[in-house]
């Protein structure tokens, strides 16, 4: 036996988000999950058919919480922000308190919404809240729909984490690699932005040199994707030599390790006779010396390997 004997294994969900954490929240499984409680004189019965909870109110009751739908078990961590939203009609106008709260005493109300006024047209409702108590592993959802004989129909419920707007960190997901001047650094670079573990979507990412000469071209400025990834695919360096990028949003500043940028191929567009082959006698040098210039767009070509070979005639071509 070790010396922990004690030893437990602990799954941990995470919660991603935008995640709704609502159990059967569009009732395709029936009531399942959710509990209808009656309280003082409030009185009324449910029923759920293609995927809508129809509540049938014979007695308000005097307080909303006569009557309540609730699901229990959610986790709230103090600081998160929640969008809690649903789709909900009435048979004639009248409001409903929707919440989400403590589920023992002293009851804390955690979103703290106003009430929610339904008609008989159906409309989707939504609400931001911060959870601004200390975290609760165990809180309520609850639709309270006492004090009125109105029926209510309530479907497509979501309760979810709002997704963060901020980071707290940049990571390279594809950093910078060797590549050569002129041409496309591939694969493309990747920068991932994430509040904690919370990947942020639209926030905007920029490269820039702090290591290196020449230019960076192409888009160096970009918002991340729904991954939070931002990508820059069209960059390039106009010089060789080693070089280094950082990333930034705001105050998050990362730099990539030193890579290399090497010289594009020697390459020319044009050859052109500087001087010519001359009569000469077989075994002796042609004399004045064969010349062949080399251009690229006008400009002189250097170090490049050229070749002369015999087009016309017979014989061997001895020589450098």
């Amino acid at each position: 036996e070790g010396r922990f004997s004690n030893e437990q294994s602990v799954t941990v969900n995470l919660i991603q988000p935008g995640q709704n954490m609502v159990t059967n929240a569009n009732f395709s499984l029936g009531m399942n999950g959710w509990t209808l409680l009656l309280a003082n004189s409030g009185s009324a019965t449910w029923a759920v058919a293609n995927q809508v909870a129809s509540f049938t109110i014979a007695n308000g009751g005097t307080y909303a919480t006569d009557i309540q739908l609730q699901q229990t078990g959610f986790r709230m961590i103090q600081g998160f922000q929640y969008i809690l939203s649903f789709d909900a009609w009435a048979t004639r106008p009248r409001y409903i308190q929707a919440e989400v709260g403590q589920a023992a005493s002293p009851y804390l109300n955690y979103s703290s919404l106003a009430a929610t006024s339904l008609t008989p047209v159906h409309t989707h409702y939504q609400y931001v809240f911060t959870m601004t108590q200390p975290s609760d592993f165990s809180a309520n959802l609850m639709f309270n729909l006492g004090t009125s004989t109105a029926g209510v129909m309530l479907s497509n419920v979501s309760l979810s984490i709002a997704p963060p707007t901020t980071a707290t960190q940049l990571k390279w997901v594809q950093p910078p690699a060797n590549a050569v001047a002129g041409n496309l650094i591939s694969p493309e670079i990747q920068v991932g932005a994430y509040n904690v573990t919370y990947p942020v979507a639209g926030l905007p990412v920029s490269l820039f040199i702090t290591n290196g000469i020449g230019v960076l071209a192409g888009i160096q400025s970009t918002n991340t994707d729904t991954n939070g990834i931002a990508h820059f695919p069209n960059l390039s360096f106009s010089q060789a030599g080693l070089k280094q990028l950082a990333a930034s949003n705001s105050s998050l500043v990362i730099t990539s390790a030193v890579f290399s940028i090497a010289a594009p191929p020697v390459r020319a567009t044009a050859l052109s006779w500087v001087q010519q082959p001359s009569s000469a006698t077989a075994g002796t040098i042609i004399s004045p010396e064969i010349q062949v210039a080399a251009w690229t767009n006008a400009a002189p070509v250097t170090n490049l390997l050229l070749t002369l070979s015999l087009a016309n005639g017979t014989g061997s071509l001895t020589g450098i």
